[in-house]
């Protein structure tokens, strides 16, 4: 049975924490390795995080400064064991069988990354949301993908974890070479999941709801970073992503249609950076010009 290293980030958590950990050490998977990572916490998180320890050896503890969800999932990465990793974020649980779902699954496709999908639930109503596109019990994008296959199926699939690094299985290796970036607070996810991707031979998605992704409560980095902190962040890393896939002759324009619509959404809410307003503005101004050459020339 294969180790799977599962790495959970925490930062001043302590109200959800009990179930995040509850949910991982009750998995139905028994060889794991739970590395987690106390990334600076002011409240009462390491004494939880030490109570699950003393519970169960599987566990391990790294201490450190606030540096973002970024620099504690490298440090994870950095002395995980495992011959696969998952993340699963402090604030959300997953289900019982969430690791043996992705364990099998891989099996099964022999990939490189295992890819489950997810159940929402909302702290404020304390309710829970199933996405209906696709619906639980569909199987329309079920199977195992090329990685030019998957950036152009699922970067636009409704409702889809394109970005997220949590409800996936990764082969140790692919991380080698490849790191979360530490300066950026928010969406790193999406300047990392892409080069993961590009790396692998296989991808494999199933669509089964093993992870429960926790919803509008006030310590949610995304949320304190507000709609615009988002997209900005989400820009930069396609503007990355598009250049180096370009550069390696992957076709990017499955982005076409999302990359003008942040433009045009952070130059519509008057967004606060002027600088990063005006190069929205340059970009869209940019890519217009060369389509309307483009269509009178043709």
């Amino acid at each position: 049975m294969d180790k799977v290293s599962v790495i959970v980030p925490i930062y001043n958590l302590e109200k959800y924490l009990d179930e995040c950990l509850a949910s991982i050490i009750n998995q139905d998977y028994p060889n794991l390795e739970i590395i987690l990572v106390n990334d600076g916490s002011r409240d009462a998180s390491l004494e939880i995080m030490k109570r699950y320890a003393d519970r169960d050896s599987r566990i391990k503890i790294i201490n450190g400064l606030n540096g973002g969800c970024g620099a504690a999932r490298n440090r994870g990465i950095e002395i995980a064991t495992g011959r696969f990793l998952t993340f699963i974020d402090g604030d959300d649980f997953v289900d019982q069988d969430y690791v043996t779902t992705l364990v099998n699954q891989q099996k099964r496709s022999d990939s490189d990354i295992a890819i489950t999908f997810n159940k929402e639930f909302y702290d404020d109503s304390k309710s829970y949301y199933v996405m209906l596109d696709p619906a639980p019990e569909s199987t329309q994008y079920d199977g195992v993908y090329t990685p030019e296959e998957w950036l152009t199926t699922f970067f636009n699939a409704p409702n889809m974890t394109f970005n997220n690094a949590n409800m996936k299985l990764y082969k140790r290796e692919l991380f080698n070479n490849v790191r979360y970036p530490e300066k950026h607070m928010i969406c790193e996810d999406a300047f990392t999941t892409w080069k993961l991707v590009t790396l692998a031979k296989r991808i494999s998605f199933e669509n089964k709801l093993t992870y429960v992704y926790r919803k509008n409560h006030s310590g949610s980095i995304t949320t304190e970073a507000g709609d615009n902190g988002f997209k900005h962040a989400v820009l930069k890393a396609m503007n990355e992503s598009i250049a180096l896939l370009g550069f390696s002759n992957l076709n990017t324009e499955f982005m076409n249609d999302e990359y003008k619509s942040n433009l045009k959404q952070l130059i519509a809410n008057n967004y606060k950076n002027a600088n990063m307003r005006d190069q929205a503005a340059y970009r869209l101004s940019l890519i217009e010009k060369y389509k309307r050459e483009e269509s009178s020339n043709g």
